[in-house]
């Protein structure tokens, strides 16, 4: 992808051909992004800075980090940002979707997984979160995380249930089950 990002140490804007991730590096190299030269790039000509710019709402950026995503399937930084967004909009199956097709990409981050148990968590889909908490304590050895998060779980489970008082239908399946 095309992007026109400004040089640090001449201040000079200039048109940069590379991936996401690749961008990302140079962000973190103090090049700035000014907006994507070509009109019919994926970004559309706006400003994709991170800072709202073009993209104000978050609509616009999953549109935009889908259509990266539809170029890019193998990026993990934009289903990772893709995720975020969803997430902060409250969007959670989306959320959630984006999350666990990082996870297919990577099936090793025990730290995806913890967010997706998360997301679920959210979502009040507490088997699920549970099942993902699970998977957390498989992928990250020596450390509490995975533990913590199937721990989190089931606090939440519980606070969940003390605010919604069962009712008399709840009670008499809890009676037959026992």
């Amino acid at each position: 992808m095309e992007y026109r990002m400004v040089n640090p140490e001449t201040g000079n804007a200039e048109d940069i051909s590379c991936t996401v991730s690749d961008m990302e590096v140079l962000k973190q190299e103090g090049w700035v992004m000014v907006f994507t030269p070509n009109p019919n790039s994926i970004i559309s000509g706006r400003d994709h800075s991170g800072h709202g710019g073009g993209h104000g709402t978050s609509d616009g950026w999953k549109d935009v980090l889908r259509r990266i995503i539809s170029k890019e399937p193998t990026s993990k930084l934009a289903y990772q940002k893709l995720g975020k967004v969803c997430w902060e909009s409250d969007d959670l199956d989306n959320a959630a979707s984006a999350y666990e097709s990082l996870f297919k990409i990577d099936p090793r981050d025990g730290k995806v997984a913890i967010d997706i148990s998360d997301i679920y968590i959210d979502s009040e889909n507490f088997g699920k979160a549970l099942r993902w908490a699970d998977k957390a304590i498989n992928l990250i050895d020596n450390s509490g995380k995975g533990y913590g998060q199937k721990g989190e779980v089931y606090y939440k489970g519980w606070e969940t249930l003390k605010n919604n008082p069962l009712s008399v239908d709840d009670r008499i399946v809890a009676k037959l089950a026992y």
